[in-house]
């Protein structure tokens, strides 16, 4: 069945054969340490639109900007009003991290805002009947938050290459994943997903209202990083000749 957040949500009997590749968490920032799959009580699949390598980056962007993050600012519900986007949903809640980040350089785009403020996917709450310890289903539902699995939580003060499109709120976001990569100290690119290393399966442990259960999020698949170990001119280069 599907959630009003948009997201496949699968009962434990009805979801085994994907126990079978959830082994590990990656990234997670709600969960530092190996679960057993064994033990998994809910599966979720969330709907993702993943890309690889930059042509696809730059052809789902409006822009693609290099800069700084500079601060953390604060969150916002991402989930909206369906009649009026620029209010919050009244029973949804997605959170949202918003950063303040400093622009650089544009190369796709046009861009006259030399700060702007870019919007993190974080986590979901949920509101869903579970099974209790009997194997039935709960009659009233039970809220818990899961966290994103792709979260990764930018550098402040780093240079990155981010690429972005708008929504109706005026924020700044990614229009799909991976949508960012760091530039390190080094001159390096390091492209910012756990989906590079992982197979888009991942476990975490939330409270649902005082009882602990896994739940096991579907992301995505591995891609394959073809930006990893560019210097950054060869990875600007790549995204001018995208526009020729």
């Amino acid at each position: 069945m599907r959630n009003k957040n948009g997201m496949r949500i699968i009962p434990l009997l009805a979801s085994l054969f994907l126990i079978c590749f959830v082994y590990s968490v990656y990234g997670n920032p709600f969960q530092k340490h190996q679960i057993d799959a064994s033990n998994v009580d809910l599966a979720i699949s969330q709907d993702r639109v993943i890309v690889e390598g930059i042509n696809e980056m730059v052809e789902r962007a409006t822009w693609v900007v290099s800069g700084k993050y500079t601060a953390f600012e604060s969150t916002w519900n991402i989930s909206r009003n369906p009649n009026d986007p620029q209010k919050p949903s009244e029973d949804r809640y997605t959170e949202g991290r918003l950063y303040r980040f400093v622009v650089e350089n544009v190369y796709v785009g046009e861009l006259n805002e030399s700060e702007i403020l870019i919007s993190h996917r974080y986590s979901q709450r949920n509101s869903l009947p579970l099974l209790d310890k009997n194997g039935n289903i709960s009659k009233t539902p039970t809220t818990f938050t899961v966290a994103d699995p792709l979260y990764q939580e930018p550098i402040l003060g780093e240079e990155y290459v981010v690429f972005l499109t708008k929504g109706k709120t005026g924020y700044y976001q990614s229009p799909a994943h991976p949508f960012q990569i760091h530039i390190e100290k080094n001159g390096i690119a390091q492209l910012c997903s756990p989906l590079v290393t992982h197979e888009g399966t991942f476990l975490q442990t939330v409270d649902a209202e005082g009882r602990k259960i896994v739940v096991s999020v579907s992301a995505g698949s591995k891609i394959t990083d073809t930006i990893t170990g560019l210097t950054r001119q060869q990875l600007i280069d790549k995204i001018i000749q995208t526009q020729n």
